[in-house]
């Protein structure tokens, strides 16, 4: 398994989108090869969305954005126990955006 996790990052590696499919291809390889029962559902989800997998690279992208919203909304959600007015604590998350 650590060998299959440090042979992945070798696809984000890569410098373009051919070469990380191509890196990609040879890790779902060598996985199928080493036949952990773990990482069979990882293999089938992987082999589905390779292309989509491969067109990461290059691309600046974060969900950093997200999650901050998401944690905000769970705090306010925490602090507003018991608030019976569900189009105030509505407005009060748009609020916050």
């Amino acid at each position: 398994a650590y060998v299959l996790k440090e042979r992945f990052y070798e696809v984000f590696r890569k410098q373009t989108r051919t070469e990380a499919k191509k890196e990609l291809g040879n890790w779902l390889l060598l996985a199928a090869d080493l036949s952990l029962p773990e990482f069979r559902h990882c293999i089938t989800t992987f082999s589905n969305c390779k292309t989509e997998i491969a067109n990461i690279i290059g691309e600046r992208v974060s969900n950093g954005f997200i999650e901050g919203s998401n944690n905000k909304i769970k705090v306010l959600k925490r602090i507003s126990y018991g608030v019976q007015n569900f189009d105030r604590f509505r407005n009060r998350i748009l609020y916050l955006q």
